[in-house]
């Protein structure tokens, strides 16, 4: 049986004035503070008597009755000045006493119930709007604040939300003052968790405000879908109309479409309709794209497709839509089909979350950790609720497949709310080819009332997206797995339990299987211990992390008196699931839990861990050993990966091991100019060397049909002696929003990095731009991530600077006592 859907997506407007619309950064000027959770006079008089109510205390923006806080004349001088997106929680200390329970998921920061003074924050704008904007429809909105935010303008409570992980928006325009200054304040209380993992705290996706007629195109723009046949793309629009004003009008919609060189290449009108005061309309219309372009991961090819809204002949409104012409299938024999080709998912979980900023990722941080993950092999992404507009449009640019999914599962309003937010907001990125519904509700996943409740959620999704499949990501491990979630999915999605996939699918031949989250591992960049477990070798953090590779039973190891359960699990091992899938057609594909390490969720660890160590790559986007794996047989250029330091003084003639992956045939091995032989490397395996340790050099040779094709080396370096620093990008946009992330190496005489350095580097910024936040990726570090200074971790940091508005250079200088610094500049001005 073969699935088929073939469907077309867009990337919303960007921000810009197109004709009437204007879709406005309101990502600056932002003041924060912390308030309190039950102290009235700390949280600024929040809950005081009646203040909650709508406006019946007359307040105005200069003066009047309401919550101080929320008024113009509040004095808030004393307030940080900060840019959305923001997590104040990256400023918070830790605390190792906390409650296991608590601190085990969310990294031991000191927000939560535990803390009143730390768990809700205040946010405050001032914002001008102009004396001609009356009349018009102003909407603010956010695509997301974690959690439960309550919103004022001018004092007048607007309304509030309850989730972290779906945006919303509210019109203001009958509470502003046009021509004069205004105020919108924000009260986000994160006391509450809705995950088990680090959340973050604040307004940690980006906030806009949209200008419009009261008669205008819908703010989600049109839906897009095509059908593709005989060299061209049919594209249906469907365009819903919003007359929010107080008389009929006469409307008609037009559509342009223009190709990445600015060509028209279609174009369309509809039919004139009278839509009546306060109603709304949808506009079907059909466009003809002759030889598209399509949107693949090699090549992601858009188009852009201008709408425009008229009564007679004026324009009312417009909305421009980056889009992406392309085809999707599922099959249960086959797998996935991208534009007709089959596509083996190398999927990785993430989550919203990286050094230096908390869970406030701008998008070209986003940009950044994408393109880290495209040179491992991955092409495609999974978390555990929405993505943000800005990590889809960063898909979308750089051609990352998505599955998106929701964070509440349930039939209740709320829950069946969140799905048609998202669908009805992401369902045009051409990046996205999936929706989850849900993942490992334990209590519901197989049994009748998970079955009730997907049922709707499927159709849920199906009602506001009829162009893709949706699936969960469901647990086996050995109970009624054919009920409940699978009755009702398009897709069966299997949580790890490999030991039931086969089966599965031999009892439900027609329907697709896709890996939603598979096995991972727990270990520490750049630390190596050596245990004896069954004559196992095991990489260990040192803290209570270890994977072995030559063992995937479950079992513990004691090493330094830690006690750790070993994460290449009997059924999930990392080894084992890259081969299990990749021998299997049938299978769509995979996704790895996870990408990057994330803070929280430190099991099977114990404090002072106060971060995962699942991921390939580090918090700092430092890859492990066991990210050379995937890449090894992920992608199709030769990798080559000695999983070790050789600093092991004391350890003169001593046995030690060396972990390899890599992808060639055969590997050999010298140490110090003599050859230790050569070992042949199976498909999808590993090879683990056992030699006796002498300090000098070990070098690994690749070979493929016989001809050497690429090597690594290690070194035994000497003492830390100087700093080098090596930025992404040395060119940065004067947009106020650009990153780069600048990687730090402690370096010994020879230019080689010194694998255990541990030295502390002070970071100085000139110019017009700051210093973002740091990290090292030692899953123990106590340090706070916004402090301009960090402790190198196994001989590496990174610093995040941002650009400012003002064209000109921006240095960034990096020190260390004893050590030679160094320094960067950047040019301003794209």
């Amino acid at each position: 049986m073969r699935i088929l859907f073939i469907s077309i997506a867009f990337l919303v407007a960007s921000f810009g004035t197109f004709a009437q619309r204007e879709i406005l950064d309101f990502n600056q000027g932002w003041k924060f503070h912390l308030g309190h959770s039950f102290d009235i006079d700390k949280d600024f008089g929040f809950g005081s008597g009646t203040q909650l109510q709508f406006a019946k205390l007359e307040p105005s923006p200069y003066g009047g009755h309401g919550i101080p806080a929320t008024l113009l004349r509040f004095d808030d001088s004393g307030w940080k000045d900060i840019q959305i997106p923001h997590d104040w929680t990256v400023d918070l200390p830790y605390d190792f006493e906390q409650d296991e329970r608590i601190g085990n998921r969310y990294g031991y920061k000191v927000v939560g119930r535990e803390y009143p003074e730390t768990s809700i924050g205040w946010y405050r704008k001032n914002f001008k709007i102009e004396k001609g904007d009356e009349g018009k429809r102003l909407v603010v909105e956010f695509d997301g604040v974690f959690r439960n935010s309550m919103l004022w303008v001018n004092g007048f409570y607007i309304g509030r939300h309850w989730s972290g992980y779906s945006g919303f928006s509210f019109d203001i325009s009958d509470f502003l003052v046009y021509g004069e200054e205004n105020i919108i304040t924000l009260r986000v209380d994160a006391t509450l968790h809705e995950g088990w993992f680090y959340e973050g705290a604040g307004i940690n996706k980006e906030v806009c405000l949209i200008k419009t007629t009261p008669l205008h195109i819908a703010d989600v723009g049109p839906y897009i879908r095509t059908s593709i046949a005989n060299g061209h793309a049919q594209v249906g629009l469907s365009t819903t109309i919003q007359n929010e004003d107080f008389e009929d009008k006469v409307v008609f919609v037009k559509h342009e479409i223009f190709d990445a060189n600015g060509k028209r290449v279609a174009k369309g009108q509809s039919g004139k309709v009278l839509l009546k005061k306060r109603k709304e309309k949808v506009f079907e219309q059909k466009l003809k794209v002759n030889a598209p372009n399509l949107w693949s991961v090699e090549h992601p090819n858009r188009y852009l497709l201008v709408t425009r809204l008229y009564s007679g002949t004026t324009l009312l409104d417009s909305y421009k839509t980056k889009f992406g012409i392309r085809s999707l299938e599922f099959t249960a024999d086959n797998g996935f089909f991208l534009n007709g080709k089959r596509v083996q998912l190398n999927g990785v979980c993430i989550h919203q979350n990286f050094a230096g900023v908390g869970s406030a990722l701008s998008e070209a941080l986003h940009c950044y950790r994408l393109k880290l993950l495209k040179e491992m092999g991955v092409n495609a992404v999974r978390s555990h609720y929405p993505f943000s507009k800005s990590m889809l449009n960063a898909c979308d640019s750089l051609g990352m497949l998505v599955m998106d999914e929701t964070r509440t599962a349930g039939s209740t309003p709320d829950a069946l709310g969140q799905v048609k937010w998202m669908v009805a907001n992401h369902r045009n990125h051409p990046s996205i080819i999936i929706w989850s519904m849900a993942n490992e509700e334990g209590g519901t996943q197989r049994n009748i009332i998970g079955r009730r409740y997907m049922k709707k959620m499927v159709a849920e999704a199906h009602k506001y997206d009829s162009t893709r499949l949706v699936t969960a990501g469901v647990n086996a491990w050995g109970s009624k797995v054919d009920f409940g979630f699978a009755q009702e999915i398009d897709v069966m999605g299997f949580n790890y339990s490999l030991d039931f996939i086969d089966e599965y699918h031999k009892n439900h031949p027609n329907q697709p299987v896709i890996g939603t989250e598979v096995g991972n591992a727990t270990v520490t960049r750049g630390f190596y211990e050596f245990a004896e477990d069954n004559n196992a070798f095991a990489i260990s953090d040192g803290l209570g992390g270890y994977y072995m590779p030559e063992d995937e039973e479950e079992g513990t190891i004691e090493v330094q008196g830690h006690l750790a359960a070993n994460m290449v699990r009997s059924n999930s091992g990392a080894y084992r699931t890259v081969k299990f899938y990749a021998e299997r057609p049938w299978l769509a594909g995979s996704f790895l839990w996870t990408g990057f390490d994330y803070n929280g969720e430190v099991y099977p660890s114990k404090k002072p861990n106060n971060s995962s160590q699942f991921g390939a790559m580090d918090l700092c986007g430092f890859p492990k050993p066991l990210y050379y794996h995937y890449q090894s047989w992920w992608t199709d250029k030769p990798v080559l990966k000695m999983a070790q330091h050789w600093n092991w003084q004391g350890m003169e003639g001593k046995d030690i091991s060396v972990l390899i992956h890599s992808n060639c045939d055969e590997i050999e091995l010298f140490l110090n100019g003599q050859s230790l032989g050569k070992k042949k490397l199976e498909k999808y395996g590993y090879l683990n060397w056992n030699l006796k340790y002498a300090p000098g050099n070990l070098i690994a040779l690749g070979y493929k049909n016989g001809e050497k094709v690429i090597e690594d080396k290690l070194v035994t370096t000497g003492s830390p002696f100087k700093l080098k620093l090596t930025p992404d990008k040395t060119t940065l946009k004067t947009d106020g929003k650009d990153v780069s992330v600048i990687k730090v190496e402690v370096l010994d005489k020879d230019g080689n990095i010194v694998p255990l350095a541990g030295n502390k580097i002070k970071f100085e910024i000139e110019g017009d731009g700051k210093i973002l936040g740091t990290g090292n990726g030692n899953p123990s570090s106590p340090e706070i991530d916004s402090k301009p200074y960090r402790k190198a971790f196994n001989g590496k940091a990174i610093v995040l600077i941002q650009a400012g508005y003002n064209k000109g250079e921006i240095k960034i200088s990096a020190y260390s006592e004893s050590l030679e610094g160094d320094e960067i500049i950047f040019n301003k001005g794209i």
